[in-house]
């Protein structure tokens, strides 16, 4: 309930979500159109939108431009205990992105209310290819390539 309260979110609405630095990159087209859509069957739902970056705007004039513009809240980047405030207000968590592997976004999703993503609690994560001794250094590694192709 506080959760929703910080950002006048109706108690019985549907809440679609998505957390992330909005870029081009981030397939946000995709996203807002499918938002868009459910939206528009459901005139309770909410949009709660945290990030930042330069297709903010684009986002919300799409959402506009379908009709639903009312319904989104933007709240700009989060940290702490809003964040985990806007996990817990969330009823679906959206992600679009066919670049990134998505790992740091979903574990804050889950650690923020797991109840709400007990589809994924069934799901046994793959052994890593060449163990554990490769793990952190290949994570690192690929978390370094992805970094510097966003910023290129």
């Amino acid at each position: 309930a506080r959760a929703r309260a910080r950002w006048c979110l109706p108690a019985g609405a549907a809440v679609i979500g998505h957390v992330g630095r909005l870029v081009p990159e981030k397939n946000l087209g995709f996203l807002t159109a499918a938002v868009g859509r459910t939206l528009a069957m459901d005139s309770s739902a909410r949009f709660l939108l945290v990030g930042d970056g330069p297709a903010a705007c684009e986002v919300a004039a799409s959402l506009a431009a379908l009709g639903v513009g009312d319904r989104l809240v933007a709240t700009g980047v989060l940290q702490g205990e809003e964040l985990h405030d806007a996990y817990a207000a969330m009823d679906v968590f959206a992600f679009s992105s066919r670049t990134d592997t998505q790992g740091l976004v979903l574990v804050e999703a889950m650690a923020g209310t797991a109840e709400r993503f007990d589809v994924l609690a069934g799901i046994a994560p793959p052994e890593f290819p060449g163990g554990a001794a490769l793990r952190t250094p290949l994570y690192a590694l690929g978390m370094l390539w992805y970094a510097l192709r966003d910023r290129l």
